[in-house]
């Protein structure tokens, strides 16, 4: 999945970034963030990882 990719690596990344890493297109990263907001009914990015602490699938890093 996308997300999981998101606390390590994704974290104030571009989708470009996240394509290269990923070995990905960046048209790829952009479908898969745009359905996983759909599905979470979430708005942004911001919000997705504000979700993503709440239900305990990142960590703080302090």
């Amino acid at each position: 999945m996308l997300w999981a990719s998101h606390d390590e690596r994704a974290g104030g990344r571009t989708n470009r970034e996240i394509a290269e890493e990923l070995f990905i297109s960046e048209n790829t990263v952009k479908n898969h963030l745009k359905n996983i907001l759909h599905k979470l009914h979430l708005e942004n990015r911001v919000q997705l990882t504000s979700y993503a602490y709440e239900q305990g699938w990142i960590q703080s890093k302090e």
